[in-house]
């Protein structure tokens, strides 16, 4: 039996992929049910906090995999359990049948890529024990 996801418990990544920048991915927000997540309180590192100043988004990422692993880390710094992560299209697509927020967020679950880290799920019961 599936343990079924929770909205409050998803980080939610919508990224989109640039062609003009040789197909590579680019954060264009964030957010959790808590509101959209603010990149300035995020330690970036140098090469994106130029992106970020010069066109409001996180990136570049050269493989799906540098997005998932970043995309981790802000899950893991905002203590929430699980991501979802999206393309655009999906989140166009989505906009349509969506007549509300939690609509949005029940359909991108159900469709986006959601991944928990059951590494931060560990560390959070052992440090409760020690």
């Amino acid at each position: 039996m599936t343990k079924e996801i929770r909205t409050q418990d998803v980080l939610f990544i919508l990224y989109s992929l640039d062609q003009s920048k040789n197909m590579t991915r680019f954060i264009d927000l964030a957010y959790s049910t808590k509101g959209v997540l603010d990149f300035k309180h995020v330690d970036l590192s140098d090469l994106f906090t130029d992106t970020f100043n010069s066109e409001g988004r996180i990136g570049p990422f050269e493989s799906e995999e540098e997005l998932l692993q970043f995309s981790y880390d802000l899950c893991e710094q905002f203590k929430l359990d699980n991501i979802c992560v999206c393309d655009v299209e999906a989140v166009n697509k989505s906009l349509k049948d969506a007549g509300n927020v939690n609509k949005l967020n029940d359909f991108l679950i159900e469709n986006g890529e959601v991944l928990s880290d059951p590494d931060r799920k560990k560390k959070g019961l052992f440090s409760n024990i020690f």
